[in-house]
């Protein structure tokens, strides 16, 4: 039989299986230790190669595989824009 697994959230403790994450909670949006923040003009992350090369030599000196594409972001960017009505934003 598998002990259900407990965890400190919020204050208190609770079953594993009964914690979300807010994906507005500030340590999932940046992580522990790499992030970049995009600007984004007309629906277009600004710089977003020189972001990726920042973010892909930081994984790599932690030993972290890469394995985003440009393409992909852009479009997951595209997406998110598009699904919040927004054309600018950060």
């Amino acid at each position: 039989m598998r002990k259900t697994v407990i965890v400190w959230v919020d204050g208190a403790l609770k079953p594993v299986d009964a914690v979300r994450i807010s994906p507005l909670d500030h340590g999932f949006l940046y992580g522990a230790a790499f992030f970049e923040t995009l600007r984004t003009y007309g629906g277009r992350p600004f710089l977003l190669a020189d972001h990726l090369a920042r973010l892909r030599r930081g994984l790599e000196a932690a030993g972290i595989r890469w394995r985003l594409e440009e393409k992909a972001i852009a479009r997951a960017v595209a997406e998110v824009l598009e699904a919040n009505g927004l054309a600018d934003g950060v």
